[in-house]
């Protein structure tokens, strides 16, 4: 099986590809109007002191990254794939919207960057591994993962939250939801995918007569549509919060947008 996969690995399936333009002309006309406008959101150049400003446009940049990876894998059939990075996209616009709506909260954000970079280096020294800092680097992490320590305690995550509740105290006012009614579709199911669970098995197996279950390796365009769709949403949501926090100027092409996804999508 191993040697069946590797011979068949390529960088692209133009099939698939052929495949997803033609099953979705609309999503593909909208594209290079999202593209410019994407562009113009976060290809710009402003100063501000405000760490909230500065996590929202920052996350916001890697969700627009993500949406352009999961365009990529979905396009060519790796649907499986695709739905894992909507996994952090979703994680990650979830935090900037939270953070629009309790600019507090990003110091506490940014704060727990310590504690994850306290056990990088720790995790590393553990295992024998340089992670190439000096003493005195190395002293300052130590220093600053001690002092996080004593502010989250145990905390296994930036905010005392989790995840869903965040998310329910996140509005996308243009669609009137609150971003807990995606949780399943674009968190809970691609977690599954995405870490060793059992679902993940069996997710990936099918019955078969002959040998009673095989491995699934054909494209799956169900997921790759499903991913690319609630991507595009997301990305949309991420806008949204660009817009209202910085003021661009944009409410009206990003009407446009949303209304041409409804569309587009169905």
């Amino acid at each position: 099986m191993s040697s069946l996969v590797l011979r068949d690995l390529v960088s692209g399936l133009p099939e698939e590809q052929m495949a997803f333009k033609n099953s979705h002309p609309a999503f593909f006309r909208l594209l290079p109007e999202l593209s410019v406008t994407v562009r113009e959101v976060f290809g710009r150049t402003f100063q501000t002191t405000s760490p909230a400003e500065r996590v929202i446009f920052f996350l916001g940049n890697i969700c627009a990254e993500n949406f352009a990876e999961i365009v990529l894998l979905g396009g060519n059939g790796n649907g499986v794939a695709a739905l894992q990075l909507l996994r952090g996209m979703y994680e990650r616009v979830v935090a900037l919207g939270y953070v629009h709506g309790n600019p507090a909260a990003a110091d506490e954000f940014l704060a727990y960057g310590d504690i994850l970079q306290g056990k990088f280096l720790r995790h590393a020294r553990d295992l024998g591994h340089s992670l190439g800092l000096s003493s005195a680097d190395e002293q300052k992490v130590e220093t600053n993962y001690a002092a996080a320590r004593t502010r989250f305690g145990d905390r296994r995550q930036w905010s005392s939250l989790d995840l869903r509740t965040m998310a329910r105290a996140v509005r996308y006012e243009p669609a009137g939801i609150t971003l807990d009614q995606l949780y399943v579709a674009c968190y809970w199911e691609p977690t599954q995918y995405a870490h060793g669970t059992p679902l993940s098995v069996v997710y990936r197996v099918r019955p078969s007569v002959e040998r009673g279950a095989i491995f699934d390796q054909e494209p799956r365009r169900d997921l790759a549509e499903r991913a690319i769709r609630f991507a595009h949403l997301l990305l949309l949501i991420d806008l949204h919060f660009q817009e209202l926090t910085f003021g661009l100027g944009s409410r009206s092409r990003l009407i446009e947008l949303e209304t041409s996804a409804m569309e587009a999508w169905g």
